[in-house]
């Protein structure tokens, strides 16, 4: 990460997912459906679980506040800063940890207000060209991170 091509710093806004959203009333339905299949809990129960499954239903999809994390600008070094839903801004370090794939990007994250944070960023969510970016960022990061162990 040390090259001058990543001295510039990238900037993650994104926005609405529709694959997430999909994927999460795709597991919400089966999680429904799930209930009518012969079990030997009690309808009382079934009942009890049912509404909890609405309720997170409502909350995923509706509220879609899967993460407190609204942008993010990636510094240097896995250095980020990030910007919460609640317009608080904070610095954070990227954990080694972090998933990337091709459709789906976890980032790991330990802030400075000592907690840590995951954000999850889906591939439609980002702009084509900052989401390659951040991939290669990441994979590069990674490799780093795993050859400064060595």
């Amino acid at each position: 990460m040390s090259l001058n091509r990543y001295a510039k710093p990238l900037v993650l806004d994104p926005v609405f997912s529709r694959i997430l959203s999909f994927v999460l009333l795709v597991i919400h339905f089966l999680s429904i459906a799930a209930l009518f299949f012969p079990m030997h809990l009690h309808i009382a129960i079934r009942v009890v679980i049912f509404i909890i499954i609405c309720i997170s239903a409502w909350k995923f999809l509706y509220q879609y506040k899967i993460t407190d994390i609204k942008t993010g600008w990636w510094k240097s070094h896995g250095e980020f800063e990030i910007e919460l839903i609640s317009g608080s801004k904070i610095n954070a370090k990227l954990l080694p940890g972090s998933i990337v794939t091709e459709w789906l990007v976890i980032l790991h994250f330990n802030c400075n207000d000592n907690k840590k944070r995951y954000w999850l960023l889906m591939n439609d969510a980002l702009d084509v060209d900052i989401y390659r970016r951040l991939c290669v960022r990441l994979r590069q990061f990674s490799f780093d991170a795993e050859t400064a162990l060595f």
